[in-house]
C-alpha cells in the first residue's frame, strides 16, 4: 500500500508518531508490558495509514472537502494510547492544538475537530458533517475481523483450511460485521462490508454442495 503524501499530511503524521510514541513510553514505565502494548505505537500508526487509504476510496465516490478527511483520519487516534476511553475528545483536543500552531484556519481546525470527535461514534449523528461520515466509515473498514478477512485472501491455504477459517471467523463475528454494516453511512460502505459475510458463507457453502455431489 503506497500513498502519496503531501508536504503538511507527512509533516502531522511525524507529530502522530512522535505523540504516539512517547506515550507508548510513558504508559511502560507506568505498567507491565502487556497492558502497555495492548495499544502499540506502531499499531496505530499502522491503522492511520490503512484508514487513510479507505478514506481516499470512499473520497472517490463522495462530494465533500479531501483535505479535512485526510487531516481528520491522520489525527483521528491520535490520542488512542494515552486516554483509550476518551481518546476521541482528548485526541480532539490535541488536534486542534497542532493545528493552530500550525497556523490552519479556524473553519478548517473546527472540521477537522468535529471529525475527530465523532469517528467512534455508536449510535446515528444525523448532524454530522459529509467529511465526518467518511472519517467514521473509512475507520469502519479498518475494524480487526475486516482485516483478518483481508489477510486470509491473500494467503495461500488449502481449500479445507480456508473453510475452517471462514467459519472460526463467521462463528466469533458474524454479529460484530453486521453492527459494522449498520453502522456504515454510505450505502457502498455497507454493501461492502456485507459482502465479507456473504463471500465466507458462500464459500463454504460451496465446499458443503461438492462434498454432497461426491
Amino acid at each position: 500500500m503506497i500513498l502519496i503524501l503531501k508536504k503538511e499530511q507527512q509533516e502531522a503524521l511525524d507529530y502522530l508518531y512522535q505523540q504516539l510514541k512517547e506515550d507508548e513510553l510513558r504508559i511502560k514505565r507506568k505498567r507491565n508490558t502487556k497492558e502497555a502494548f495492548r495499544h502499540s505505537a506502531e499499531g496505530r500508526f499502522n491503522h492511520t495509514m490503512t484508514v487513510l487509504y479507505h478514506a481516499r476510496e470512499i473520497l472517490g465516490k463522495v462530494v465533500c472537502s479531501k483535505e479535512v478527511v485526510e487531516m481528520a483520519v491522520i489525527l483521528h487516534d491520535i490520542a488512542k494510547i494515552a486516554d483509550d476511553a476518551n481518546h476521541e475528545e482528548t485526541g480532539a483536543v490535541i488536534a486542534k492544538g497542532y493545528l493552530e500552531q500550525k497556523g490552519y484556519g479556524q473553519a478548517f481546525t473546527r472540521q477537522v475537530i468535529e471529525c475527530i470527535r465523532l469517528h467512534n461514534r455508536k449510535g446515528e449523528t444525523p448532524t454530522a458533517s459529509i467529511e465526518a461520515k467518511v472519517v467514521q466509515d473509512a475507520d469502519l473498514l479498518d475494524k480487526r475481523v475486516l482485516h483478518e478477512m483481508q489477510h486470509l485472501q491473500n494467503k495461500r491455504l488449502k481449500e479445507e483450511e480456508r473453510k475452517k477459517a471462514y467459519k472460526r471467523i463467521l462463528k466469533a463475528y458474524k454479529k460484530d460485521l453486521k453492527d459494522y454494516a449498520d453502522r456504515a453511512n454510505f450505502p457502498f460502505v455497507r454493501l461492502q462490508i456485507l459482502d465479507v459475510i456473504d463471500r465466507m458463507e458462500k464459500e463454504i457453502y460451496q465446499n458443503k454442495v461438492k462434498c454432497q455431489m461426491i
